[in-house]
């Protein structure tokens, strides 16, 4: 990889890149200001994610309230009840073959 543009920066005595012996260091720096682009460009999606969840979510609450301040009645799940009253049947075998 051919780099054309070179970067100078200040570092406190301290500062962990400092560690790493001078051969590695550019690359060092290099591979720490990738990750630290790539960590901002997920952070900016997320950001934008989380505002989109925010907005849906203050329709639906908005939606909440206009239903429980309207009077309506929310439907009743009948589909859960049909459920269990097909599973309560029994058929009864004998009783069927008597009607024939």
């Amino acid at each position: 990889m051919a780099f054309d543009k070179k970067l100078d920066i200040r570092l406190p005595a301290d500062h962990p890149l400092l560690q790493f012996p001078q051969k590695i260091r550019s690359q060092k720096a290099r591979e720490a200001i990738e990750a630290g682009l790539a960590v901002n460009q997920v952070l900016g999606e997320i950001k934008n994610l989380l505002y989109a969840l925010d907005m849906r979510m203050g329709k639906l609450e908005n939606s909440l309230e206009i239903l429980q301040t309207s009077g309506i009645q929310p439907i009743e799940n009948k589909e859960a009840e049909r459920e269990e009253a097909q599973a309560n049947v029994q058929f009864d075998v004998d009783a069927f073959m008597n009607l024939m």
